[in-house]
């Protein structure tokens, strides 16, 4: 039988260099964040978890808000709100 040969080892990019968000992007979720939007609901919105949205914020420098409804604004739960049931449940 042949030997397999062996895979590369693949680095993992995160930060401000991951390939997933351009910087573009970033920006626009920044200008969301900024004006007074749920991180869950950016995280949706963009397909991947409320840690890396987090994280982009961070990396841009954007100071992050207080837990809790902004004056204003929809909760995260109004806005997601078979999400917020769904962890209740368990």
């Amino acid at each position: 039988m042949a030997k397999t040969p062996k895979l590369p080892e693949i680095k993992k990019v995160t930060g401000k260099y991951s390939p997933l968000f351009p910087s573009a992007q970033k920006k626009k979720i920044a200008q969301r964040y900024k004006a007074g939007e749920v991180i869950a609901v950016l995280a949706k919105d963009n397909g991947c978890s409320v840690a890396k949205i987090r994280r982009i914020l961070l990396d841009l420098g954007i100071q992050m808000r207080a837990r809790g409804p902004v004056e204003g604004k929809k909760s995260a739960k109004e806005y997601l709100p078979q999400t917020v049931s769904a962890k209740k449940k368990k």
